[in-house]
């Protein structure tokens, strides 16, 4: 029905040890609370301490940005579900970088979760 309030989310960080190699996993994204949401109706956006860039969701050819790995490759996020967002074709953290993630629904653009902070090192 649109509501996204029931929503909740966990960010860690994935990267182990950061080089100037593009590829890298960044964090893990966890669905704590929700519906699961099917990756043809979500986007996610990761901030590397600058704007925003939108992420290329699994199945979709990567790009320079940020990329999403979904281990089950259902073509949904659910419920419970951690998932990877791992460096594009560009490098964006060398060194210790700070993340932030959004989850946006793609119909109408409205915000479903705005991550805090999360260092990555």
């Amino acid at each position: 029905d649109g509501d996204f309030s029931m929503y909740d989310f966990s960010v860690t960080d994935a990267s182990g040890t950061l080089t100037s190699d593009a590829g890298q996993d960044l964090v893990y994204v966890a669905m704590d609370a929700g519906e699961d949401l099917s990756w043809a109706t979500v986007i996610v956006q990761l901030s590397a301490g600058g704007a925003y860039t939108e992420c290329t969701n699994p199945g979709k050819a990567t790009g320079d940005g940020c990329v999403v790995s979904d281990s089950i490759d259902d073509g949904k996020w659910g419920f419970s579900e951690e998932i990877t967002i791992s460096e594009g074709d560009s490098d964006l953290c060398s060194t210790a970088c700070t993340i932030q993630v959004k989850v946006l629904d793609a119909a109408s653009n409205k915000l479903i979760y705005e991550s805090t902070e999360t260092s990555v090192n």
